[in-house]
């Protein structure tokens, strides 16, 4: 199997996320496959022997071969609006049915604005938009919206050719719409927007307790040891994951020892190797409490798991995405022993609650999964 490319944008958001709330209003076809599914956070399958009563069966948006004048397009509310920094656009296993090309603009919009509220969509197999719908989404006037990614080749979905990351055209603007232009038809499998969460923290109450990592707030996972089964990033996704997969799984440790043994003071085992994550706080604050939960991870949790903080100037953020050794780290949640498939919420060192944050570092021994991270607390200057 070809090494798939080293991924452009892994420390940041995936604005298109289904799981953020981002959704569908319009799409022209959804014959084969509906426009939703190129939103799914899974990565995309295939089953060679599936159909339906329309053609085969695929995991991604797959229009038919059109027949009328035109290309294919769809538009898109982005569950958390956000500044773009760049895509992926993934067309696994559409290797003779792949759109050839494709480019992306968006647009901004307060609530009620642009006329998007009046799209009403119909998410069903089998189907093109009727023609009122059709007028409806053109009177919106995304055509002319900001041109983010020109018009870019697409290759077949095999595993060499089946990736494309495109800068975006303004990575500064804040966006809340995507229209995605396929020309002229087939299919994509996924469609990914990275960036960063823009977050109105004007709205936020003095003293009003928030996670102050959570993606919604616009926290990210800026670098990580080891994610072989699950991105760290999970870590600060909405809700509780559904499947291990929906959160922060490491290999194991390949240099564990042959016999665990344990520490006769701490009772801890005495463990070589380690792996852990650096998020990156929406915005600076003081932590008060920190929540690790191992939901689902029942023979595969961490034996335990340290939780530090730093302070750490714009100037300096390279730092956090090298996990450097001159980063000022303190103690948030000293080294704590955790169970399968538990949701537990530890009280932050009374020394370092009145600390500024903005990074926190999760270290788990020796390798494992962890579902969730909360990081609650209250802004700070």
């Amino acid at each position: 199997m070809t090494t798939p490319p080293e991924h452009p944008y892994s420390t940041l958001t995936n604005l298109s996320c289904a799981s953020l709330r981002t959704h569908i209003l319009f799409a022209t076809d959804d014959f084969f496959a509906p426009a939703e599914l190129f939103l799914n956070p899974s990565p995309p399958a295939f089953d060679p022997t599936t159909f339906t009563p329309f053609g085969k069966q695929m995991d991604g948006w797959e229009t038919r071969r059109k027949r009328t004048a035109g290309h294919d397009w769809c538009i898109i509310q982005l569950g958390l609006p956000g500044m773009i920094h760049g895509f992926e656009i993934d067309t696994a296993f559409f290797t003779g049915n792949q759109a050839p090309g494709i480019s992306v603009q968006a647009a901004a919009f307060k609530p009620g604005e642009g006329g998007v509220s009046s799209l009403v969509r119909r998410s069903e197999i089998g189907t093109a938009c009727t023609s009122s719908e059709l007028q409806i989404a053109e009177s919106v006037g995304s055509d002319g919206w900001e041109e983010l990614v020109p018009y870019t080749p697409l290759g077949p979905g095999y595993e060499a050719t089946r990736y494309h990351y495109v800068e975006s055209g303004n990575k500064r603007a804040r966006f809340t719409h995507l229209r995605v232009n396929l020309f002229p038809d087939g299919g994509v499998a996924r469609f990914r927007a990275y960036g960063v969460v823009s977050k109105d923290w004007e709205a936020v109450g003095r003293g009003e307790v928030v996670d102050l990592a959570h993606v919604e707030n616009g926290g990210r996972a800026v670098s990580f040891s080891n994610a072989h089964y699950g991105h760290p990033r999970n870590l600060i996704a909405p809700g509780r994951s559904l499947t291990m997969a929906g959160g922060w799984e490491t290999a194991r440790n390949p240099d564990r020892p042959r016999i665990y043994q344990h520490d006769p003071q701490t009772g801890q085992l005495i463990i070589p190797g380690k792996h852990w994550a650096i998020l990156a706080l929406g915005h600076a604050g003081n932590v008060a409490e920190v929540e690790v939960d191992t939901h689902l991870f029942k023979g595969n949790f961490p034996e335990s798991v340290v939780v530090e903080a730093a302070d750490i100037a714009p100037s300096d953020a390279h730092l956090a995405t090298e996990n450097s050794s001159s980063i000022p780290w303190f103690t948030l949640i000293p080294r704590t022993k955790l169970g399968p498939h538990a949701q537990v919420t530890f009280g932050v060192e009374d020394g370092s609650k009145a600390k500024r944050v903005t990074h926190v570092r999760v270290t788990m021994f020796p390798d494992g999964g962890i579902s969730r991270v909360r990081v609650r607390g209250t802004v700070c200057a």
